[in-house]
């Protein structure tokens, strides 16, 4: 596990899914791992949730319904935020188009869980480094 303590500084994952209760679980694991959780508010819409969190990383419940049309992640890749696709495993290899287009990780829960805090802190070095290796004001 990441070690570092969760702060109101620390970077930022916003946890994209229709089961409230399965992203809050995500959200424990997320921020036990030194990172700051925010979802998408009442009727907002994911593109939204992306411009005002601003995320390093943007998790993907496979059941939400933006996973076929994964080119309306296209705010988050914009702004350089990875995008990992999490659930059950089965799910996950029939979203293996979609995830390739999105340029998504994936992980599959609850087997994989323990790489959580590797794809968290992987997206947040990606991010500071920038486009081309170089570091982002």
């Amino acid at each position: 596990m990441n070690r570092s303590a969760y702060s109101r500084r620390a970077t930022t994952a916003l946890i994209v899914s229709t089961d409230a209760l399965g992203a809050a679980l995500v959200g424990v694991a997320t921020e036990l791992s030194g990172f700051r959780v925010a979802y998408p508010e009442d009727d907002e819409s994911v593109q939204d949730a992306i411009r005002r969190a601003k995320p390093v990383v943007v998790l993907v419940d496979a059941t939400h319904p933006i996973v076929s049309d994964p080119a309306s992640l296209g705010p988050a890749l914009m702004t350089g935020a990875s995008v990992v696709f999490y659930g059950r495993a089965e799910r996950l290899r029939d979203l293996r188009p979609a995830a390739s287009i999105a340029s998504a990780s994936t992980i599959a829960f609850p087997d994989e869980i323990d790489r959580l805090p590797e794809l968290l802190t992987a997206a947040a070095a990606r991010q500071a480094r920038g486009p081309r290796g170089t570091r982002s004001e």
